[in-house]
C-alpha cells in the first residue's frame, strides 16, 4: 500500500502537468477563432474592430461615425456612405465623389491582438443586382493586398487564405472599393479568423500523452 501510494505521488507532477496542457490547449482553440458577425463592433474598437472608411488618392484611413447600434456611416454625404453596418450580416457601402471626403472605400479593419500565423475563411456578396465592385482583403495598406476579387450583381467571392503571418498590432482589413458609380454596391460579408495552433504546443501535449501512457504502463 504505501509502495503504491508513493507510486501515485511521484505521478503527480505528470497527470497535472497534462491537464495542464489540455486546458491550455482547450483554451486555445476555443478562443483562438473571431467570427466577423458576431463579433461585429457596436462602438469602434469593440472586440477590435473598427468601421472605417479608405481614401485611394491620400492613403488615408479615419473611422465612420457611429449614428445608431452597429452602424458607422459618414453623416452630411449622400446615403451617408461610405458606411459600414450589420443587421443579420455585415454590409458594406462605398463612396464615388463623395462632397466632403470625396472617392474612399468601406473597410473593416481588426486589429491583430498576438502575432502568430492566421486562417482566414469567408465570403463577400452582392446585396443589389446591377454594378460591380471589388471587393479585397489586405494587412495595413493596400500594397499588401492578400485577396482581391470583383463582385458582379448578387453573385458570392469566397476567400480561404492559409498560413497568413500576422504581428501584433497589425491591421486585418475587409473593403469594398466602387467603380465608377457607387450604385447598386452594397456588399455583404461574412467570415472567420482564426490563429494557428504553433507546432510547439501541439509537440507539447503529444509529449505529455506519451508521458502519461509511460507512466499508466508501468503502474499496470
Amino acid at each position: 500500500m504505501k509502495k503504491t501510494a508513493i507510486s501515485a505521488i511521484r505521478g503527480m507532477p505528470l497527470v497535472l502537468a497534462l491537464v495542464l496542457a489540455l486546458s491550455a490547449e482547450a483554451a486555445y482553440a476555443t478562443g483562438g477563432s473571431v467570427d466577423i458577425v458576431t463579433l461585429f463592433p457596436n462602438y469602434q474598437g469593440d472586440n477590435g474592430f473598427y468601421a472605417q472608411a479608405y481614401n485611394p488618392g491620400s492613403g488615408i484611413f479615419r473611422d465612420l461615425t457611429r449614428t445608431a447600434p452597429y452602424n458607422f456611416n459618414t453623416p452630411g454625404q449622400s446615403s451617408v456612405r461610405p458606411y459600414v453596418m450589420k443587421n443579420s450580416h455585415v454590409q458594406l457601402a462605398p463612396c464615388v465623389n463623395g462632397s466632403i471626403y470625396g472617392t474612399e472605400w468601406a473597410v473593416l479593419s481588426w486589429q491583430v491582438p498576438q502575432g502568430g500565423l492566421y486562417a482566414l475563411q469567408g465570403s463577400f456578396y452582392g446585396l443589389l443586382s446591377g454594378n460591380s465592385t471589388t471587393a479585397r482583403i489586405f494587412v495595413n495598406t493596400p500594397a499588401r493586398t492578400l485577396f482581391s476579387a470583383t463582385v458582379s450583381g448578387t453573385n458570392t467571392v469566397t476567400f480561404d487564405i492559409l498560413d497568413l503571418s500576422l504581428n501584433a498590432g497589425d491591421y486585418l482589413r475587409f473593403a469594398v472599393d466602387a467603380g465608377a458609380s457607387h450604385s447598386n454596391d452594397l456588399t455583404g460579408l461574412n467570415g472567420v479568423i482564426t490563429l494557428v495552433p504553433e507546432p510547439g504546443s501541439l509537440i507539447a501535449l503529444l509529449t505529455g500523452l506519451l508521458g502519461l501512457g509511460s507512466w499508466i504502463k508501468r503502474r499496470s
